[in-house]
């Protein structure tokens, strides 16, 4: 396929993420704060069955999980949902990808700030919330300013810290819980427990993170694939256990009353310093989320400026640590009015599920049809799907999230409004920039269809 010049402007990254620096991000980024923010709620949605919900979300996240293995296989490049999408799909499918990755972070990142702030409010008693969440997104954005190296040492270093958390928690939980508790697990009924499975899935909408850095992943078509394995295992248990913990230590009813459940059932049965551990561990597990987030959605936009969607100025990357500065500025910026709006958490929420879904079926779609267009491209990849294996993780992508979506739009019908509104916004923007390079004699289907000089290389490592 033809290729074009290197964006002048792009320090082109090096690829310094090994298996365990890739295994921390994906966990850090899909458990971050939820484990600890979402077991009450939800346990007050749900019931005691709140294991079996998450059991049954990681259907559509083992969905996701198959088609990142071949895409990280395939294209192991910096954002490659959007490369896929735009070389395999169409300039505006690619537009779309990125649009709803800027949409999960918008999202997404206040709920993990205000996780954050929330615990550590349970540390150090009257604190403003809001004002500690805005300096966290500030400042884990200036930590992105100093490069993936930085990034990964303190992602590993915050994702063990709230790893060992988890597992204090869960180990002195377990001898602690009530059979007794668990003897009508689904009060609400089949419904409460799908809207259940619908809110806990938030907890895995992350496994995408790793696509969006894998130019930056040493031995990246095998690395990722065995990152994702050992990430979906190690997050299901996790899950799992903490989902037992808290629902088989406390009232259903009085978890889901409650926003740190993790923190109140610890606290039936350790001693107010390792309570403080592990509220610590929930201020640790927010920030890898954040710091993941930052990473990822960066490198999108990033993508966005090569190829003319968006001005070139996002297209520059830091000479020195060949960072996309101005992704980081203009995420960190929307995500602090977004903070300042002070909208409502479970909106959040829901939000970040239909963004995370509508991108990865635009992304699946693209990449099932690498095989017929690209036939070299598929060969080169060292795990390569049969056609029915590849039509099965399509298809049941496409089924699961269009489920998810009907069920959440019918039962939360203005957060369905909120983002066809989101969907509307990011297609005028695409109309107005089509008409202003278009004038200029810009075509986006040239631009967004060649490999350039820079995934070239990439594709070569």
């Amino acid at each position: 396929m033809p290729g074009r010049e290197t964006n002048p402007l792009r320090t082109r990254p090096k690829r310094r993420v090994n298996l365990i620096g890739a295994t921390s991000t994906i966990v850090g980024f899909v458990i971050g704060a939820s484990i600890f923010i979402l077991p009450g709620p939800v346990a007050g949605i749900v019931g005691p069955g709140l294991p079996f919900a998450y059991l049954l979300a990681v259907i559509p996240a083992a969905f996701a999980c198959l088609y990142l293995v071949q895409l990280g296989s395939v294209l192991p490049v910096t954002g490659s949902n959007y490369v896929v999408a735009t070389r395999f799909g169409s300039p505006l499918a690619g537009f779309s990808v990125v649009w709803m990755f800027i949409a999960c972070a918008v999202f997404a990142l206040p709920v993990m700030a205000i996780g954050f702030a929330s615990y550590l409010e349970t540390l150090l008693p009257g604190i403003d919330i809001t004002i500690t969440a805005i300096i966290v997104v500030v400042a884990l954005g200036a930590l992105n300013l100093f490069g993936i190296k930085a990034v990964t040492l303190v992602q590993s270093a915050m994702t063990g810290l709230f790893i060992v958390a988890l597992i204090v928690f869960i180990a002195g939980g377990l001898p602690n819980i009530d059979p007794g508790n668990f003897t009508n697990p689904f009060p609400n009924g089949i419904s409460g427990l799908l809207l259940g499975v619908i809110t806990v899935y938030f907890s895995f909408t992350g496994f995408t993170v790793i696509a969006e850095i894998a130019g930056e992943v040493k031995n990246a078509r095998r690395t990722i694939p065995r990152a994702l394995i050992i990430s979906i295992v190690l997050i299901l248990l996790v899950y799992v256990a903490v989902g037992a913990v808290v629902t088989g230590t406390l009232d259903w009813q009085e978890a889901g009353s409650s926003p740190a459940a993790v923190a109140d059932s610890a606290s039936l049965y350790y001693p107010p310093q390792v309570v403080a551990l592990i509220s610590v561990g929930a201020l640790f597990a927010s920030a890898t989320t954040i710091n993941a987030l930052f990473t990822s959605v960066v490198r999108d936009i990033l993508r966005l400026g090569e190829d003319q969607v968006l001005p070139r100025w996002f297209a520059r990357t830091s000479r020195r640590h060949s960072v996309p500065y101005p992704g980081v500025l203009v995420i960190t910026g929307l995500v602090v009015i977004a903070l300042l709006l002070n909208l409502d958490i479970e909106q959040y929420s829901m939000l970040t599920v239909f963004a995370i879904l509508l991108l990865q079926c635009i992304a699946a779609f693209a990449l099932f049809r690498v095989r017929k267009l690209n036939p070299e491209l598929w060969a080169a990849s060292p795990i390569r799907f049969g056609r029915g294996l590849s039509l099965f993780t399509l298809v049941g992508l496409l089924v699961t999230s269009a489920f998810i979506v009907v069920f959440a739009a019918y039962s939360e019908p203005a957060t369905a409004v909120v983002f066809f509104i989101v969907l509307f916004i990011g297609y005028v923007i695409w109309a107005v920039r089509s008409a202003i390079v278009r004038r200029r004699g810009v075509s986006l289907a040239e631009t967004t269809r060649q490999f350039d000089a820079t995934i070239t290389e990439e594709l070569g490592d």
